[in-house]
């Protein structure tokens, strides 16, 4: 019989608000949004993870650091153009970068989610 274990995912290049009170006392704007939205994304696609040769495979804690595709799409990339999630958390050489920092000008330009809040999205996370 094969046994599968789960791991927990880190999808690499992007941030997204805290939908958790963990961390910050209480979810923060578009965190539970943006959980949500990728919980139903997921829901009955194909799944497949790609690594980043610029980036360790697994992280200090034990998360696999990968691009998920659900049915072939980028999900970074789809969370970006929803205004779901910034990038972040790049080294200047990964694999999608620029596709990524292209979404986030044109969710920044046009507002949507995160980037509708003013001064909400900063360089390192989110002001409360």
């Amino acid at each position: 019989m094969k046994t599968t274990k789960k791991k927990k995912l880190r999808l690499l290049l992007i941030d997204t608000p805290e939908s958790s009170t963990t961390k910050t006392g209480s979810a923060q704007p578009y965190g539970v949004e943006a959980k949500s939205f990728l919980t139903n994304f997921l829901k009955g696609k194909e799944l497949a993870i790609e690594y980043d040769p610029s980036h360790e495979k697994v992280d200090d804690y034990e998360r696999v650091l990968a691009y998920l595709y659900a049915d072939g799409e980028l999900v970074q990339e789809v969370l970006v153009e929803e205004g779901l999630a910034r990038v972040g958390y790049e080294n200047g050489d990964e694999l999608y970068l620029g596709r990524l920092e292209k979404a986030e000008q044109k969710a920044s330009a046009a507002e949507v989610n995160i980037w509708s809040v003013k001064g909400y999205v900063k360089e390192y996370g989110f002001n409360k």
